[in-house]
Formats: C-alpha cells, sequence, structure tokens
C-alpha cells in the first residue's frame, strides 16, 4: 500500500527587515508522510519571490 503525502505550507505573521531595509516573510513548507507519521521533509520559505507552490 503506497503511502499519502501532505504538503501543507504557513507564513509566520511578522515579516522581518533585512538589512537593506526591505521587508522579507517568513514561512515553512512540510511535507509529512501520512501512512508512517513522521515529517519526510521541511524547508523554509524567506523571500517575497518565491511561492510554496515553488518549494514544493
Amino acid at each position: 500500500m503506497a503511502d499519502v503525502y501532505a504538503i501543507d505550507g504557513k507564513r509566520i505573521r511578522q515579516p522581518i527587515v533585512d538589512e537593506e531595509g526591505k521587508t522579507r516573510l517568513v514561512g515553512l513548507v512540510t511535507v509529512f508522510a501520512q501512512r508512517q507519521g513522521v515529517t519526510v521533509d521541511l524547508a523554509a520559505l524567506t523571500t517575497a519571490e518565491n511561492s510554496e507552490l515553488k518549494v514544493v
């Protein structure tokens, strides 16, 4: 029986202002193996140019 993978992305409400004064959004994208009950991968999403879909 094949495992099912759940993908979820969350943004942190408070943006970060970098050294150049640019506002950066922070988030995480998680891949979870449902049958095994473990997180398979976790990736940070740190720039406004990236989207959760691109990280996946």
